[in-house]
Formats: structure tokens, C-alpha cells, sequence
């Protein structure tokens, strides 16, 4: 799968990530936060630059998580993300 941001006012694509899984989304802060087994990493959340689409961090869960469950929820500064082992 393939993440896709697109300009608002004409609808042209403005940047995209390719990848090898599908993710689940959100947005926070200008940034794009994806939660997927993406890159060929289980259980890892990405954090993309909203403008930009470059790849700002990632981190590998526990490898015993296989399964992202939920989409990333901003909680006061931080982020919350569900996950099955």
C-alpha cells in the first residue's frame, strides 16, 4: 500500500510514501502518523512530516506484537496506540 497526501485547493498529489503494509492513520501537530506493519517492520509506527512526507522516526513495537488495533490517539503529549500479540 502507498500513503497519499494531496493538495487541498487543486487536488494534485503533493507527496506520497510507498510501503508494504496498510496502516492505520492520523494526523497531529503537522504530521502524519501511520500504525501498520509498513517498510517490512511488524508493529511499527511511523511518523511522516505532513508537508514534506519524509519519514521523521519509527519505532519497532515488542516483536511479539502483530497486529496494530487501533488508529494512533493523541492523549495530552502523547501518542496512543492499540496493539494484539
Amino acid at each position: 500500500g502507498s500513503i497519499y497526501a494531496f493538495r487541498q485547493d487543486d487536488g494534485s498529489v503533493l507527496w506520497h510514501q510507498s510501503n508494504s503494509g496498510v496502516g492505520q492513520l492520523a494526523t497531529l501537530n503537522g504530521n502524519v502518523y501511520e500504525s501498520s506493519n509498513a517498510f517490512g517492520q511488524p508493529g511499527t509506527v511511523f511518523m511522516f512530516n505532513a508537508n514534506t512526507g519524509t519519514m521523521v522516526w519509527h519505532y519497532q513495537l515488542d516483536s511479539s506484537v502483530v497486529t496494530m488495533t487501533s488508529f494512533p490517539t493523541q492523549v495530552t503529549k502523547s501518542l496512543v496506540i492499540g496493539a494484539s500479540t
